[in-house]
């Protein structure tokens, strides 16, 4: 069974943060820590800036 997918929000990267990091910013809506970030057939978990 798949889950539906809802978007919460929109990011915008700003740099690569070594092999697996990304930093970006959030552009638009409301995403927090613990949303997966999705753009075609790459994912990530969104981590709180430390």
């Amino acid at each position: 069974m798949q889950r539906a997918t809802i978007e919460v929000g929109q990011i915008r990267v700003l740099s690569y943060v070594g092999e697996h990091y990304i930093e970006a910013e959030v552009v638009k809506g409301e995403v927090k820590p613990g949303d997966i970030a999705k753009k075609d057939t790459v994912a990530c978990l969104i981590q709180p800036a430390k």
